[in-house]
């Protein structure tokens, strides 16, 4: 079984989209200083990071699981063995609450990047 091209494209089109975020981020959060009152809202865009790779998440799984065929239950192991990046997230920005911005955005969008590698190559396994 391969993916298919619309598969594919959705995928690729997460990419993009994330990347995208990332690079924003990463900007925003050099331009922040660490008092700056606006700290609360940029970490509530990076939470927003995690909850748009929990969607990237489960409509690229709906569009595998519909491609699996037999293989059904594989792909579901593997997605669930692959799914804690986004968790990562969540645990960063709990336990980083006197970071910098800069270094705060560099943590998650490493997170992020490392969730979007998972989906890539398990995209490839099916």
């Amino acid at each position: 079984m391969s993916t298919s091209y619309q598969t594919l494209e959705l995928i690729a089109s997460h990419h993009a989209e994330l990347d995208r975020l990332c690079e924003d981020l990463l900007e925003r959060g050099s331009r922040i200083p660490p008092e700056d009152p606006e700290r609360e809202a940029f970490r509530e865009r990076l939470r927003a990071l995690g909850w748009r790779l929990r969607a990237h998440r489960a409509e690229e799984a709906a569009a595998l699981m519909a491609e699996a065929g037999d293989g059904r239950d594989r792909l579901a192991r593997l997605m669930t063995e692959h799914g804690h990046e986004v968790e990562q997230i969540e645990a960063i920005l709990e336990r980083s609450s006197d970071d910098a911005p800069l270094e705060l955005a560099r943590a998650v969008t490493e997170a992020a990047r490392s969730c979007r590698a998972n989906l890539d190559r398990l995209a490839r396994r099916v």
